[in-house]
C-alpha cells in the first residue's frame, strides 16, 4: 500500500481534500499530514534497517525486552535519520502549505502571493517570499538544534 500511495505527489490531493474538507485549515492539515507521514515513515524504516545487527543480536542474547530493544537500541540509532525525514517533511511541508493557499484560501503567504501577483504589487510579492524564507530558515534551525541535543553522544563529521 506504501509503494502504491508514496509516489503520488501530495499537491494533487488538494482538490480532494478541499472537497472532503472545505476551503479551512482542516484540508491544508490534512495535506501536510499526509505528505509528511510518507516522509517520515521512509526515513524512520530505513534508520531502524541501518542499526547494526550486533546490537540486536546482543540484546537478544542478554534476554531484554522489546521495550529496551526500541529505546535504548533501534529508536537512538536511527535518530538521526528520524531528524532528516523530519527536515524533509517540514521543508515539504512548507512548499504545501503555500501551494495550498495559492489553490484554496483567502489569507496566508501563499495567498498574499498570489493576490500581489494578480495585482501587480512586487513589492508585497517579495515581502511574502522573504518572510517564507526566513520562517523556513528558522524552523530548520529549530530542528538542527533539536538533533544536536538528542544525538550529542554521536560523533558526526559537520564539513569543514
Amino acid at each position: 500500500m506504501f509503494q502504491f500511495l508514496a509516489p503520488i505527489p501530495p499537491i494533487v490531493w488538494i482538490p480532494l481534500l478541499i472537497i472532503f474538507f472545505g476551503i479551512g485549515e482542516m484540508s491544508k492539515i490534512v495535506l501536510l499530514m499526509v505528505a509528511s507521514f510518507f516522509v517520515l515513515f521512509i526515513n524512520t524504516v530505513h534508520g531502524i534497517r541501518s542499526v547494526d545487527k550486533k546490537l540486536v543480536e546482543v540484546a537478544n542474547i542478554y534476554k531484554k525486552s522489546n521495550y529496551f530493544l526500541i529505546t535504548k537500541i533501534l529508536i537512538p540509532s536511527a535518530l538521526s535519520n528520524i531528524f532528516l525525514g523530519l527536515r524533509l517533511a517540514l521543508g515539504l511541508s512548507w512548499i504545501l502549505l503555500i501551494a495550498a493557499e495559492v489553490v484554496a484560501s483567502s489569507k496566508g503567504l501563499g495567498w498574499l502571493i498570489w493576490d500581489s501577483r494578480n495585482f501587480s504589487r512586487p513589492d508585497d510579492m517579495f515581502v511574502g517570499i522573504i518572510t517564507i524564507g526566513i520562517l523556513g530558515k528558522i524552523t530548520d534551525q529549530i530542528l538542527i538544534k533539536a538533533e544536536k541535543h538528542f544525538t550529542s553522544w554521536k560523533i558526526k563529521f559537520e564539513g569543514e
